[in-house]
C-alpha cells in the first residue's frame, strides 16, 4: 500500500507531512533560499507529472483528482492570504 493521505486515528489530511522528506524539497532549501530558476523548474516538474497521471488516469478518476487538486490549490491560497493578514 502507498503512503496514506488521512492520519487513520485523526483523519486529518497528512500529505503536507511528506513535503518535509521530499529530495526536491530539501534540494530547493537547501540554503533557505527559493530562487525564481528553482521555483521555475519545480513547477516545470510538477506539470510534467501531472501530464504523465493524467495520460495515465482513467477519465471519472482523472476528473475526480482535477476537483480534489483544485480544492486544494484553493486550500493553499487561503492559508496563504490567512498570512498575509495575519502578517
Amino acid at each position: 500500500m502507498g503512503r496514506p493521505w488521512f492520519d487513520a486515528g485523526s483523519g486529518d489530511l497528512v500529505i503536507d507531512r511528506y513535503v518535509m522528506d521530499t529530495p526536491s524539497y530539501q534540494r530547493i532549501l537547501a540554503d533557505e533560499q527559493v530562487s525564481d530558476d528553482e521555483l521555475t523548474q519545480h513547477a516545470q516538474k510538477v506539470t510534467d507529472l501531472l501530464g504523465q497521471l493524467e495520460s495515465r488516469l482513467p477519465e471519472d478518476a482523472r476528473d475526480a483528482f482535477t476537483d480534489a487538486m483544485s480544492e486544494l490549490a484553493v486550500l493553499n491560497a487561503l492559508y496563504q492570504k490567512r498570512l498575509e493578514q495575519d502578517g
